[in-house]
C-alpha cells in the first residue's frame, strides 16, 4: 500500500512544502489502486502509513501535508 503512495512527485521545491486535498490525492492515486478504493479509503491509507499529516486549513477544513520524513521502505 505505501509503495503506491510513495511515488508522488513534488510540485514544490521541497516535499515538506507540498499540501494536497483528499480530492487531489484521490485523482493522483486511484489508478495506483486500480480504482478499487474510494477517496476516503485512499486518504485513510495515506494517513495510517504516515505519508500524509492532517493540518488545519486557514480557509477552514483540513489540508494534508506530505510527510518529508516518510520512508516507503524502498531503497
Amino acid at each position: 500500500m505505501a509503495t503506491a503512495l510513495g511515488n508522488l512527485e513534488s510540485r514544490g521545491n521541497n516535499m515538506s512544502d507540498l499540501f494536497i486535498t483528499s480530492k487531489e490525492l484521490f485523482h493522483l492515486y486511484a489508478p495506483s489502486f486500480n480504482f478499487e478504493k474510494d477517496e476516503q479509503d485512499i486518504l485513510r491509507t495515506a494517513l495510517d502509513c504516515g505519508f500524509l499529516v492532517a493540518v488545519n486549513n486557514p480557509a477552514g477544513g483540513l489540508l494534508y501535508m506530505v510527510n518529508s520524513d516518510f520512508d516507503n521502505g524502498e531503497d
